[in-house]
């Protein structure tokens, strides 16, 4: 899915089929899957639509993933750890359905975990994104320029606009 437009077009078309948005901007959702994911080209999201990199455990935090039943699998990951990145780091992720599916489940764990809840309630995706990194959601230091930098170069603020009555009740 090389094409950036056709991944923003799925994205878009799983972010309308959230029941919830749970105070995130379209937006930002958008550019962390583009991120995360690769634009979804990475083995995890190409073939186990974890578009966020939700690692698994045995939290259950939607219907769209049940760690009694569903699946999960050891891969390679890069983790930017005491100052350097660690590309041998392995760890346990989560397999879903589908994009929407990853998508659902990975808002929902934000939704509830507590260091989340100041960016849950911002006002723009630049502090929303800001938030979240300071509240623990990325490793990168440098993730939060690279976030608005996708958010800007590919015009996803307009999705805000649409979605801004579920966003805010």
């Amino acid at each position: 899915m090389a094409d950036k437009q056709e991944f923003i077009r799925q994205m878009v078309e799983a972010i309308r089929q959230q029941p919830d948005f749970h105070g995130l901007f379209p937006s930002v959702m958008i550019a962390q899957a583009a991120l995360e994911s690769g634009w979804g080209e990475s083995g995890l999201s190409k073939k186990y639509n974890n578009y966020f990199g939700v690692k698994a455990s045995a939290v259950r935090f939607s219907s769209a993933w049940d760690p009694k039943v569903d699946r999960s699998v050891n891969l390679r990951t890069s983790e930017y750890l005491d100052g350097g990145w660690n590309e041998s780091y392995r760890d346990n992720f989560r397999v879903y359905r589908s994009m929407s599916d990853s998508l659902r489940d990975r808002n929902a764990m934000l939704s509830r975990a507590p260091r989340y809840a100041a960016a849950l309630k911002a006002a723009t995706p630049d502090e929303q994104i800001r938030l979240m990194w300071e509240a623990g959601y990325a490793t990168d230091p440098d993730y939060v320029g690279k976030i608005v930098s996708i958010i800007n170069a590919n015009g996803l603020r307009q999705y805000d606009k649409i979605w801004s009555v579920k966003k805010n009740g």
